[in-house]
């Protein structure tokens, strides 16, 4: 039996060693004494201004000790080029791990005196950058994103044969002109003159993760944070929903979030040698049986194993959102063989759909059950049930979340042939609908999707659900920092046909510009809705029986509210109930959620032109009351005095599902 690569003693002394290099980077960007954490920390412990980014130095930890260990175990010559901004802890700390910082700064000697000088000086008047920067031993170049560390490493690569330079490339620098052109310089290298480069790309995570970015989002515009549970552990889901929270906390904002479970999406498994590109009219055969990289140039993987049993000849396979186009010739065992009918490049894991549907996977794998259950516990205020295809999908889901001790909501994502025909069910059984453009404009054909979104919309509607707009709404803002007119005009036309809210999805997870993203689609949405008010009548409910007092006061207020010069409306609600249904009827004034209750904060995010306010009710006295809400409303500069504003309450106030009465109220304040 071959002996492992690294053994467990060695990856113990690796691990040991990265976690004291993590120490010490974290130590030089906080900590201004009590190096060693001998007694608790107190404020005066910790510098008053912190200026460094632990974002990329766990990571540079982590190269910096493979690297050591190939060099001691090959014997290697090696330059390390650190490219990342802000990365200098993690050089100074690996230097200092190893001795050489003291060597060359005796004064930061190896005791707890010295420790406790290298964490002073780091980004401290009269200490050393916050970057990599010549004090470094054996530094040549500064970091900062300037995109001249590839540069570097090609210049120290030239004329010396036996030298690797690994160069760490951020994502920041990653983007500038210097970069993108010094990674020509390979044709310049001579392999018997000239030493390598390796280049190593640090992605710093998602762009949202980024807690500065997601401040940005929020002042923006953003009202709820989608968590895609297909990507990223349940740890990571964790850290970015905490992020999350503490940014809408900072900002003084509700900040809904949904979690969009994975589903049992269809894919291909991976290549042996990397992408491979499909011709017009070639033999290609999709088999169960074959493993996760055994893919060839003829024949590749598929993870989900009923696949053969759900396809038959002459059906169509649609490959990469559609991009490719296989035709079933037939069916053999585990094997579906198939002919290329529109060619081109595929890579590993890209999703399969059959035209037309019929997929029998369940809507709910394993893991998404799993994924309900860490929802339910983290209070997450909406769950999405991906490719459902009917009802009884979203009503297990329910069940789920109620047995796990949840409240979420829960979203029908409507991306599945079946979905439409079974449309109105879904839409009873679900608090919310999303219009999933991609897989279903791929199982539907491009040319419905326009006229399903719509009817989607105005089903949803209809019924009083929330509808949600999704996929390459501002598609290109992955890469430019404005959307195209066809971009604006999708968008537009959305919000003009009534959906309560637009998604982005990798224009923010993994695009350039996500604040930009953000507040153009603010823009736009802004924009369509003066020109929706001025161009169409409001969508009043009247050809249906109110369900309730609820919704009955509801229609009464949009009404009044329609036909006065009203301020403003609060709605008192515990559930949001009644601020849902008056977000139905479409006016210009803003409805104000005014309730205890973080869950209801959450929720209402999603509702079109609900604002949560955090507001206890239960105040004894019907003059207290008033005086309570105006003075919040005043406080948060809602209205000024004199307004008139429409009020809905129960007579007993904090109580669940007793909204009956309507009052107009002039602002005034003692």
């Amino acid at each position: 039996m071959q002996t492992p690569v690294l053994t467990p003693e060695l990856l113990t002394r690796m691990n040991a060693y990265w976690r004291a290099a993590n120490y010490l980077s974290v130590g030089q960007i906080y900590l201004y004494d009590n190096p060693l954490l001998k007694r608790p920390l107190k404020q005066s412990d910790v510098k008053p201004l912190v200026v460094g980014h632990w974002g990329t130095t766990p990571g540079q930890n982590f190269i910096y000790v493979h690297l050591n260990r190939a060099i001691n175990k090959y014997g290697l010559d090696m330059f390390y080029v650190a490219g990342p901004g802000h990365g200098g802890p993690a050089l100074v700390g690996n230097t200092y791990l190893e001795g050489t910082y003291s060597e060359f700064y005796p004064d930061i000697s190896q005791d707890e005196a010295g420790l406790k000088r290298l964490f002073k000086q780091f980004s401290f008047p009269g200490g050393i950058s916050s970057h990599v920067a010549p004090t470094t031993p054996g530094s040549i170049h500064e970091g900062g994103e300037l995109g001249y560390s590839l540069s570097h490493a090609f210049g120290a690569a030239f004329d010396n044969p036996e030298l690797i330079v690994a160069c760490v490339v951020g994502d920041g620098e990653a983007e500038t002109g210097p970069l993108a052109t010094a990674w020509h310089s390979n044709k310049f290298l001579n392999p018997i003159t000239d030493g390598a480069v390796l280049p190593i790309l640090h992605l710093n995570g998602f762009k949202i993760s980024n807690p500065a970015v997601l401040a940005r989002m929020i002042s923006e515009g953003l009202d709820v944070a989608r968590i895609n549970a297909s990507h990223g552990t349940q740890a990571d889901h964790a850290r970015r929903l905490a992020q999350v929270r503490a940014a809408a906390r900072a900002a003084n904002r509700s900040v809904g979030v949904l979690m969009d479970l994975g589903g049992p999406k269809i894919r291909i498994e991976g290549f042996r040698d990397g992408p491979i590109r499909l011709e017009e009219g070639q033999a290609f055969d999709l088999d169960t049986a074959l493993g996760p990289k055994s893919g060839t140039g003829s024949e590749v993987g598929v993870a989900y194993q009923d696949l053969p049993r759900d396809v038959s000849a002459g059906d169509v396979l649609l490959l990469a959102d559609g991009q490719i186009v296989l035709d079933v010739t037939a069916v053999e065992g585990t094997r579906i063989k198939t002919r290329v009918r529109l060619g081109g490049e595929l890579s590993d894991r890209k999703g399969v759909n059959r035209q037309g549907g019929g997929i029998s996977a369940p809507a709910l794998s394993d893991k998404d059950r799993d994924d309900i259950r860490f929802a339910s516990a983290q209070g997450i205020d909406y769950i999405a049930v991906s490719f459902a295809r009917e009802a009884a999908d979203i009503e297990r889901a329910r069940a789920l979340i109620r047995e796990a001790g949840g409240a979420a909501r829960v979203v029908a994502k409507i991306e599945r042939h079946e979905a439409i025909t079974n449309l109105e069910g879904i839409i009873e059984a679900a608090d919310a609908i999303m219009v999933a453009r991609g897989d279903l404009g791929v199982e539907m054909g491009y040319a419905e999707l326009t006229g399903l979104q719509k009817t989607i919309i105005y089903e949803s509607r209809h019924r009083n659900r929330v509808v949600i707009t999704a996929t390459q709404m501002m598609e290109s803002m992955i890469q430019n920092p404005v959307p195209t007119r066809a971009e604006v005009s999708d968008v537009a036309n959305a919000v003009m046909d009534g959906t309560d809210a637009v998604m982005l999805s990798a224009e923010t997870a993994a695009g350039r510009y996500p604040a930009k993203a953000v507040r153009a689609m603010a823009e736009v949405i802004e924009g369509a809705e003066k020109y929706e008010l001025m161009h169409s009548s409001t969508r009043q409910r009247v050809e249906r029986v109110f369900s309730g007092n609820e919704e009955a006061i509801a229609m009464a207020v949009m009404y009044t509210a329609n036909h006065m010069k009203v301020r403003a409306i609060v709605a008192l609600t515990e559930t949001g109930a009644t601020p849902l249904f008056m977000s139905r009827i479409r006016a210009d004034i803003p409805i104000y959620a005014f309730t205890r209750h973080q869950a209801t904060r959450g929720r209402v995010t999603l509702y079109r032109g609900v604002y949560p306010v955090d507001f206890d009710v239960r105040i004894p006295t019907k003059e207290g009351l008033y005086h309570a809400i105006f003075a919040r409303l005043l406080d948060l500069r809602l209205v000024e005095r004199g307004d008139l504003v429409i009020l809905t309450k129960g007579e007993q106030s904090g109580v669940e599902g007793g909204t009956n009465s309507l009052q107009i109220l002039k602002v005034a304040v003692d």
